[in-house]
């Protein structure tokens, strides 16, 4: 009976230390189990990171491959677009050279028009410069013989005077010439040229029938008296200095005096 029992008791104790064993190894198999499935989860969220990375990446990859086809696009377009503004650009410059040739010969044509214009104004300004000296030549020679005529029909009438039976001038063949008397005529107003003012006191003493043998300018006036005045030397016969120093034979204001001569002082004459 004591074996039996120690036999029951070694039993039991064996038992239970297998039993004991077979918790904790149940226990270690459980934690290794929980441990397990956690890496499991674990690796089934990085599987699922990965996949979503994955898609991520295959849209990127399909986004730049988009990209990458519109910038080709892009590219190709740009190119045409280069191409045809290279060829408007040769058009143009082919234009502007046919247009520079067409300004050019224009501008020679200009050139040369406004050439023969200078040219023809020139040749009709020579001819007119000559045809007005030729008139001015004419008329000078015109109004030269004129004078000449009527100082000569005046000579030749006084000659014819002078030589008659009656005149005191002519003796046995003898001919005497008439005196001639200097005068200045000043306050002359100088609107004209020296020789045209000359030229208008010949001939307004002419139109009153008297002769003026000889007339020179000796004093231009800038101012006097607030204008420009000339002042002349006259010679006339003296059988017209009566009607000369008239102050009615001249325009008004116009001064006629006798020319002076003081000896020791040269020739003056009355202002």
């Amino acid at each position: 009976m004591t074996q039996f029992l120690s036999l029951k008791r070694f039993i039991y104790d064996e038992v239970q230390t297998l039993t004991n064993k077979i918790e904790k190894l149940h226990e270690e198999r459980k934690c290794e189990l929980t441990d397990i499935k956690s890496m499991l989860k674990t690796i089934k969220h990085e599987n699922t990171r990965l996949k979503m990375e994955n898609t991520d990446l295959k849209k990127q990859n399909e986004e730049s491959c988009t990209i990458e086809e519109d910038m080709k696009i892009k590219d190709k377009e740009t190119h045409e677009e280069l191409i045809v503004l290279t060829l408007e650009k040769e058009a143009l410059q082919t234009q502007m050279k046919t247009l520079k040739a067409k300004m050019e010969d224009v501008r020679k044509k200009h050139t040369n028009s406004i050439e023969k214009r200078e040219v023809h104004s020139n040749n009709i300004m020579h001819e007119s410069n000559t045809e007005m000296e030729n008139k001015e030549r004419r008329d000078e020679d015109t109004n030269q013989e004129n004078k000449e005529r009527v100082n000569a029909t005046v000579n030749a009438e006084r000659i014819e005077i002078m030589t008659s039976e009656n005149s005191s001038a002519y003796k046995d063949g003898v001919i005497g010439v008439p005196k001639v008397t200097k005068v200045v005529l000043s306050r002359v107003y100088a609107d004209r040229s020296e020789d045209e003012t000359m030229d208008n006191i010949w001939n307004y003493a002419k139109k009153r029938k008297v002769e003026i043998s000889y007339i020179k300018v000796l004093k231009y006036r800038e101012n006097f008296g607030s204008w420009p005045t000339y002042t002349l030397q006259l010679i006339f016969y003296d059988v017209d200095l009566e009607s000369v120093l008239n102050s009615n034979f001249w325009p008004d204001q116009i001064l006629c005096r006798k020319w002076i001569t003081r000896s020791g002082s040269g020739q003056q004459y009355s202002r």
